[in-house]
């Protein structure tokens, strides 16, 4: 992969406005507002009080998630519109857009809804693989496409901590006094049975921000203990580590984000000729991949970058084409799958 394509670029909108054509977009995302899921150790071993109740069954998108994921869809449709890019009424042309979701139920809905705010009335719906239980696109460890030696796994996590999770431990301390006070812990031992307290930490925040995007009465978000974002943010912190550790870690990430970050790349590549120009006639113009959030930080972890903004691909007039995205563009080490 040449060196010129993959190259980082932090330039304003403006400068992108006045000087590229925006030719082809991916937006790579997670599904939304959903119900906690089924996991383990079972939430009511974590937690001294019972957990709220929900209007779906576990892992289903909620009725307000697919409201917030049309909402988001129609801000998509306004900024390519502005960008050139789509047109600001009326359907896509057949082949300008193409939508891909995983197989849950949340990531089908999220694609189903994210279409509906972007192109109302037009009766679009993703794609996905009918009665399957994984897709290797965003699940390639689970289908057994990219093998993880848990070995390596684990040392390569280890080096990263400096070979000890006493470390982690001490340095959020404080982080998981906040959380052992949310939680008033029943059966601390239950965490510290996995090896650490990430896991059991990072799934209750995760539910914490759930229960706030949902709309539950702040005595219901974390029993009322952390219902603000400022209280949040400590906690949050635990959930952030966990996926720092656990998906961005290079090993890891090369293993279960390869294949998405690869097929983005080619996604793009394919809306351009050998000299940078569109291709007439014009490609795709919009792909959304819909996912979790363990694909958004995998790829992050693929690429080295801290975060991801949609990539969107941009000709400039007799030049080069660059790949660009207003966070950071997609490195080398996706280009093989399982590197």
């Amino acid at each position: 992969m040449r060196a010129a394509i993959i190259a980082a670029v932090m330039i304003s909108d403006a400068a992108l406005a006045a000087d590229y054509e925006l030719v082809s977009a991916v937006i790579v995302s997670r599904h939304g507002v959903r119900s906690p899921t089924a996991v383990t150790p079972p939430l009511a071993s974590i937690a001294a009080d019972p957990w709220p109740s929900w209007p779906v069954p576990p892992g289903y998108l909620t009725p307000r998630g697919a409201e917030l994921a049309r909402l988001l869809g129609a801000y998509y449709r306004n900024y390519y519109a502005g960008q050139g890019l789509l047109p600001a009424q009326g359907c896509p042309q057949p082949g300008d857009v193409f939508a891909w979701a995983d197989v849950d139920q949340r990531t089908r809905m999220t694609a189903e809804s994210l279409l509906a705010g972007m192109f109302p009335g037009c009766g679009l719906k993703p794609g996905y693989r009918t009665g399957a239980k994984v897709d290797p696109l965003f699940h390639p460890t689970r289908a057994g496409v990219c093998r993880v030696d848990p070995g390596r796994a684990r040392q390569s996590v280890l080096d990263r901590i400096g070979g000890d999770f006493g470390t982690v431990l001490s340095t959020y301390q404080g982080e998981l006094a906040a959380m052992q006070a949310v939680l008033k812990c029943c059966a601390p031992a239950v965490c510290r049975a996995s090896g650490a307290a990430a896991p059991c930490t990072s799934t209750a925040a995760e539910i914490f921000l759930l229960e706030y995007a949902q709309g539950l009465p702040e005595r219901e978000v974390a029993w009322g203990r952390a219902s603000s974002p400022q209280a949040m943010r400590p906690l949050w912190r635990l959930h952030t580590l966990q996926l720092d550790l656990m998906q961005r870690t290079p090993y890891l990430a090369a293993r279960q984000g390869s294949p998405l970050v690869k097929r983005v790349l080619a996604t793009m590549r394919d809306a351009i000729d050998r000299n940078g120009n569109a291709r007439p006639p014009a490609r795709r113009k919009l792909t959304l991949l819909v996912g979790h959030d363990t694909n958004i930080s995998t790829s992050a972890g693929c690429s080295g970058c801290i975060g991801l903004c949609p990539p969107i691909l941009r000709t400039r007039p007799r030049r080069p084409v660059r790949f660009i995205s207003s966070c950071c563009a997609i490195g080398t080490p996706a280009a093989t799958p399982c590197a």
